[in-house]
C-alpha cells in the first residue's frame, strides 16, 4: 500500500499493491503512519522521476500476536 501526502494512491506496475487495508491491523499501522511515524528509507532523487520531491518512509508495526505489519508511503 502506499500513502502519498496521507492519500492512498495505486502503485503502477505493481499487481499486489493494494490502496485499502486488508485488515485491522494493516490499518492501525496506516493510522499510526498518518500521525507521522515512519522512518525514512530514501530522500532526494529517487529512481522514479515523478517521486523526486517525495521523500520514502516506513512505518513497522508490530502486533500482540508477533505478527508485524509494515507499511510503505510517500511524504
Amino acid at each position: 500500500m502506499i500513502l502519498m501526502n496521507g492519500a492512498k494512491v495505486p502503485k503502477e506496475g505493481k499487481p499486489d499493491a493494494r490502496t485499502e487495508p486488508k485488515d485491522l491491523q494493516e490499518n492501525l499501522a496506516i493510522e499510526e503512519a498518518k500521525s507521522g511515524q515512519g522512518d525514512t528509507i530514501m530522500s532526494g532523487k529517487l529512481n522514479d522521476p515523478k517521486y523526486n520531491d517525495y521523500t520514502k518512509m516506513k512505518h513497522p508495526h508490530d502486533h500482540e500476536d508477533g505478527t508485524k505489519t509494515e507499511v510503505h508511503y510517500m511524504t
